[in-house]
Parts: structure tokens; C-alpha cells; sequence
């Protein structure tokens, strides 16, 4: 048990002192922020001609209008900042067949006045790297302070969630260590069920949705994330 004690509180510990913002960097594919960031440089000043030369082909037609409507949750002057929060990439289409990569991109914009959510899909391919989509968000303030943890206002089903996130992972532990040292035949393959999630519940802390994933892998069972906020 003891030997067991200080790899679960290492655990722990690299848990929290990963910092987050400079963890999604090292995967962000750097040819495609550079173009989701010129693509909202040039929304935000109306260069629209420049905006619709980057989008893909086949939506090129009918942008001016979303472009301009684009436009209009970026007119706050000069950014103060612009990061990415969150950074995807999909692949689609039959394994014997060309699939087609995506990456999605949500970018959080400060200006002195206005926080924006902006999401930019980009479709990298042979013929070059367009933008597939776009979505522009107003925020009341920012992400940080809106995903903020706090019980204040929170339902009965947030406190039972927040309860399980501390006791299940406990649970867990005790379980394994008590494993570790039975009798019970082939442990390490108990060890292995015990610690890995089949299942997950999710909770969006911040407004309050629930959702159920049945083939899901988790070790300790738990996992939580910042990024909750869903614009309306």
C-alpha cells in the first residue's frame, strides 16, 4: 500500500498543476490557427473579400450576409487578447475510401468592453486549407468567470454530482489497493477493470445538462473540463 500511496497522490497533484491553456497549444495544428486567425482578422475589418477567398468553395455564394452579421460581434475596437480554449480534429468517411480531416477551433476574443466565443472550422486538403464554418458568439464576460466552480444557485443534481466526482475516484482507490493485496486470482486484470470507466455521466456545471455516454473509457472514472459555457 505504501508503495501504491505516493503514485496515486503524484497523480493527483500533476492533475492540477497542468496548465491547461498551454497543454491545447502543443495540439493545435499551426497552419490552421494561422488561417481561422486571418479569417477573423479579416471579418473584423470588413475586408470581406479577403474572408470569402478563405472559405471553402461550396458556401462561398451566400456569405456576405453572415459575413456582415460576423462583423458585428467583433465591432469593439482592437482586441486585448485572443487565445484558443479548444481545438478538435475530425475524421470523416469510409475506411476503405478518402476521408476528409476537420479541425474546429473556439477562440476566445477579449476586447476592453466585449468577450466573444468564436468557433472556426477549418478543411485542410490537397487543393489548399479553407474554412468549412464559423461560428461568432457574443459573451456576457469571460469564460473563466462564467465556468467558474461555485454551489451558489446549483440544483440538487449538481451537489450529487459533485458528490460522486469526489466519492467514486476514492472508492476506486480503496478498491484497487484492497485488490492489490487479496488472493484473488488474475488481479491485474481486476486491477484494469477497476480503474477504468465503461460508462460516463456528464454534467455541464454551468448550465446545468446532463448527458449519458454508454461506451465510454475513463481512468478513475472521472473527468472534468473548463470549457461549459453554450451561448444562446
Amino acid at each position: 500500500m505504501k508503495s501504491l500511496l505516493p503514485v496515486v497522490l503524484a497523480a493527483f497533484v500533476l492533475t492540477g498543476c497542468i496548465d491547461q491553456k498551454a497543454w491545447i497549444q502543443k495540439f493545435v495544428p499551426k497552419d490552421d490557427d494561422a488561417l481561422a486567425r486571418r479569417f477573423i482578422e479579416s471579418v473584423r475589418n470588413k475586408r470581406y473579400d479577403e474572408a470569402k477567398a478563405m472559405l471553402a468553395p461550396e458556401i462561398r455564394g451566400g456569405a456576405d450576409n453572415d459575413l456582415q452579421k460576423m462583423q458585428a460581434v467583433l465591432d469593439h475596437g482592437a482586441p486585448q487578447s485572443s487565445e484558443v480554449i479548444a481545438c478538435f480534429t475530425n475524421y470523416s468517411g469510409s475506411p476503405v475510401g478518402k476521408s476528409t480531416k476537420q479541425v474546429d477551433l473556439t477562440y476566445q476574443i477579449h476586447f476592453t468592453n466585449a468577450w466573444t466565443l468564436v468557433e472556426v472550422v477549418v478543411r485542410p486538403s490537397n487543393e489548399g486549407h479553407f474554412v468549412a464554418g464559423a461560428h461568432f458568439n457574443a459573451l456576457p464576460t469571460s469564460l473563466e468567470f462564467l465556468n467558474r466552480f461555485t454551489v451558489e444557485n446549483k440544483t440538487p443534481i449538481h451537489l450529487v454530482f459533485l458528490v460522486a466526482c469526489i466519492a467514486v475516484p476514492l472508492f476506486i482507490i480503496v478498491t484497487v489497493v484492497v485488490c492489490l493485496f487479496s488472493r484473488v486470482r488474475r488481479r491485474w486484470l481486476w486491477k484494469i477493470f477497476i480503474l477504468f470507466g465503461l460508462t460516463q455521466f456528464q454534467l455541464n456545471w454551468t448550465s446545468g445538462q446532463t448527458e449519458f455516454r454508454p461506451i465510454s473509457f475513463l481512468l478513475l472514472a472521472l473527468h472534468f473540463s473548463e470549457l461549459g459555457y453554450t451561448p444562446q
